[in-house]
C-alpha cells in the first residue's frame, strides 16, 4: 500500500462501535504526516484520539476518501490526546465491502468491555461449536482465538498482523494448527503409555491413573514412564495456561477491557486458571459477531471459510 504524504491532508475518523456504550465515539480530524522523500517509512496519520484507546487498538480513519486501517501505539492514548497512528492497510470497499481484504477492521470488536459475560457460554445454544469446541476442546478453541487475532503459538503478535502470513517463530504454521497437532499428540501420547504401563501392571493405576498403586515388585521401568508421562502432560497444562493468560491479556489491552478482578494480571491469571473454558469461550465470541457471522469447528479461526475475520 502506497501512502501519499507529499503534502498535509485532513481526514477524520469513522464511527467506532462501542455497543455496550450504546454510543458512537466522535469524529476527530487527523493529518497525514510529511515524508521525506526517497526514505522509506512506515506512513502515519496525526489523529486527535475522540476517546481513550489502548494500544495496538485497530480502526479505520477516511482520508480524502480513501479508508485507512490504522493502529493506536504501545501505551495507547487519551480521549483529547494527539498522536502519530501507524497505517496498516488501506480498506478497499469497492471490492470487499466495509472490510480489510480477508479481516475486517476491528471497529467491528467492541471497545471498553467484554461483547458479553464469561458465563455466558450458551448463549448461542448449548451446541454452538464456540460452546462446544471450548468445553471438550479448550486448547484448540484457543488456537482459533490465537489465529484469527494474529497470534503466533506462543502468544505473541505476528511481526504483520494477518493470520496468512508465516508466524513469527517461523514454523510457517497458524497458532490452530500447531495447537492441534500438540493436543493429538499430548493426547495420543498419554493413551499409549497408560496402555503400555497397565498391560505391564494391570493394578499399577488402581481406580484413578493420577494416582498410581507403588508396591516394591512395581518395575523401576514402569515407575519412570509414568513419571515422564505426567511431567510431559503438566509442561503441556503449563503452556495451555500461559498462553491462554497472554492472550486473555492482549486481548483487553487491544480493545481497552478493564479487568474484572481488581489488578488486570491477576484477573488474567485467576480467570485463565480457574474458569479457562469460559475464558476461551468469551474469547472466540467477542472476537466474532456470531449474529451475523457463521461459525465453524474444524476452520483455522473458528469462523466458514467465507466468513471475515474480526
Amino acid at each position: 500500500m502506497e501512502l501519499n504524504t507529499s503534502a498535509t491532508t485532513t481526514a477524520t475518523y469513522s464511527q467506532i462501535d462501542l455497543e455496550d456504550k450504546e454510543q458512537a465515539v466522535p469524529q476527530a480530524h487527523a493529518v497525514a504526516v510529511l515524508g521525506v522523500p526517497h526514505v522509506k517509512a512506515v506512513p502515519k496519520v496525526e489523529v486527535v484520539a475522540p476517546a481513550d484507546l489502548a494500544g495496538g487498538y485497530q480502526f479505520t480513519v477516511d482520508l480524502n476518501g480513501r479508508v485507512l486501517l490504522v493502529s493506536v501505539p504501545d501505551g495507547g492514548v487519551s480521549q483529547g490526546q494527539s498522536f502519530q497512528a501507524t497505517v496498516v492497510s488501506e480498506v478497499d470497499h469497492d471490492r470487499d465491502g466495509p472490510h480489510e481484504s480477508g479481516r475486517q477492521a476491528s471497529g467491528d470488536v467492541p471497545v471498553g468491555g467484554w461483547r458479553d459475560g464469561l458465563c455466558d457460554c450458551c448463549s448461542h445454544g448449548c451446541c454452538h461449536p464456540t460452546c462446544c469446541l471450548s468445553f471438550w476442546c479448550p486448547s484448540i478453541a484457543l488456537g482459533q482465538v490465537m489465529t484469527r487475532s494474529g497470534l503466533n503459538w506462543l502468544g505473541d503478535p505476528l511481526e504483520n498482523s494477518s493470520h496468512k502470513t508465516p508466524p513469527a517463530y517461523s514454523t510457517g504454521w497458524s497458532a490452530f494448527k500447531i495447537l492441534l497437532v500438540m493436543t493429538i499428540a499430548m493426547v495420543a501420547l498419554n493413551q499409549f503409555l497408560v496402555i503400555i504401563i497397565a498391560g505391564a501392571r494391570p493394578n499399577y493405576y488402581g481406580n484413578d491413573p493420577s494416582q498410581p498403586v507403588l508396591s516394591p515388585e512395581t518395575p523401576i521401568w514402569v515407575i519412570v514412564t509414568d513419571s515422564l508421562r505426567q511431567v510431559l502432560m503438566g509442561l503441556f497444562g503449563l503452556y495451555f495456561l500461559v498462553v491462554t493468560i497472554k492472550t486473555r491479556g492482549l486481548l483487553r489491552r487491544r480493545h481497552a477491557v478493564p479487568g474484572e478482578c481488581g489488578h488486570d494480571g491477576v484477573d488474567d491469571c485467576c480467570l485463565s486458571f480457574w474458569c479457562r473454558c469460559c475464558v476461551v469461550a468469551q474469547m472466540l465470541r467477542h472476537t466474532a459477531d456470531y449474529s451475523h457471522q457463521k461459525a465453524a469447528c474444524c476452520t483455522e479461526t473458528g469462523l466458514a471459510h467465507d466468513q471475515h475475520i474480526v
